[in-house]
C-alpha cells in the first residue's frame, strides 16, 4: 500500500521520502481463546494460535513444542493515500469501543500492539503526535515498528555494472599472464 510520505506540520508541509506501511493488530493472552477475541471484535483473523497447541509452520507442518500463548493477528486494512499516523489514528477510534476488553487483556497477562510494516528505499519519516501516543496509551496497545529497507534498482544496476568490470579486468589480467608464460 503506497503511502504519500508527506508529513504535515504546523508551519507548512516538509516532504519526506515515500514509503509504504502495512498495519496489524496483534493480541497474545496466555489462556483466553482465538474464538472469544474474534468473537468480542468482530472480527477475523488472519493468523491464530492457541495456548498449549502443537506448533505448527505457517504452511501448517507440525514442528516441536506447543504455543505457550494465544496469539491472533488481524490486518487493517488502509487507503493508500492516508497517512500512517491518520490511519493509526482512525484504528484507535474503531478499538475505544473494546477499552475495557482491552484492559483486561493486559490486566490478566496479554499483550496488544499495533505492529507497522514500513517499507522504503530511502530514509523517510512520520511524525506521532502526542495526542496519537496517549490514544494507544488509553486504549493499551503498544506501537511496534519493523523498519524493511528495500533494494534500490539503479543501486543493483551500479553494482551489475561493478561486477562486470571486475570480470573484464580479471580476463585482461589473465590473458597478460597467459602471453608471459609463452615468451
Amino acid at each position: 500500500m503506497d503511502h504519500t510520505g508527506i508529513t504535515y506540520l504546523e508551519d507548512g508541509i516538509n516532504v519526506m521520502n515515500p514509503f509504504r506501511y502495512d498495519v496489524s493488530l496483534r493480541i497474545r493472552h496466555p489462556n483466553i481463546t482465538p474464538e472469544e477475541i474474534c468473537k468480542v471484535l468482530g472480527m477475523t483473523a488472519r493468523h491464530q494460535w492457541t495456548a498449549g497447541a502443537s506448533r505448527k509452520t505457517p504452511k501448517g507442518t507440525p514442528i516441536k513444542g506447543t504455543y505457550d500463548s494465544t496469539y491472533c493477528s488481524f490486518r487493517l486494512d488502509h487507503p493508500t493515500d492516508m497517512r500512517l499516523a491518520d490511519f493509526l489514528s482512525q484504528c484507535n477510534k474503531r478499538f475505544r469501543p473494546y477499552q475495557e476488553f482491552f484492559k483486561k487483556i493486559r490486566s490478566t497477562g496479554g499483550s496488544l500492539d499495533y505492529f507497522v510494516g514500513w517499507y522504503s528505499n530511502a530514509s523517510s519519516g512520520e511524525l506521532f503526535s502526542a495526542n496519537l501516543l496517549s490514544e494507544l496509551a488509553d486504549l493499551k496497545i503498544d506501537l511496534g515498528l519493523d523498519v524493511y529497507v528495500e533494494s534500490n534498482p539503479l543501486r543493483n544496476q551500479s553494482k551489475k555494472v561493478r561486477v562486470a568490470k571486475k570480470k573484464s579486468r580479471t580476463r585482461k589480467t589473465k590473458k597478460k599472464r597467459m602471453l608471459t608464460k609463452k615468451i
